[in-house]
């Protein structure tokens, strides 16, 4: 089958496929896939190599037998960052309800 822009070469097709809207919605989609695909790699760079690295605790006898089965040290510090981000929600919200923000 015979086109039309075949007669002026493949710059007239380069430039009937540039203004085709599904090259851009193509582009936009690649985009927003790469984007989501560099913040999930992000994250996964931040998590540890393993989630079962149990230190043993110095605290005698009993502390070597519990941090052997439980990561207390590791229990405590995600217990403290759950906390801080608790009262950090809620000391906004209270401003913005000082502020009459929110109901």
């Amino acid at each position: 089958m015979f086109h039309w822009f075949t007669l002026f070469g493949n710059g007239l097709e380069v430039l009937v496929n540039m203004f085709n809207p599904m090259n851009w919605l193509n582009g936009i989609l690649n985009f927003f896939i790469d984007l989501i695909y560099l913040i999930v790699r992000g994250l996964v760079a931040i998590l540890p190599q393993t989630p079962f690295q149990f230190d043993s605790l110095d605290w005698g006898p009993f502390g070597t037998w519990v941090g052997g089965f439980l990561p207390v040290s590791q229990m405590f510090l995600h217990f403290s960052a759950i906390t801080t981000s608790i009262l950090i929600y809620y000391a906004i919200r209270h401003i913005l309800r000082l502020m009459q923000m929110v109901q």
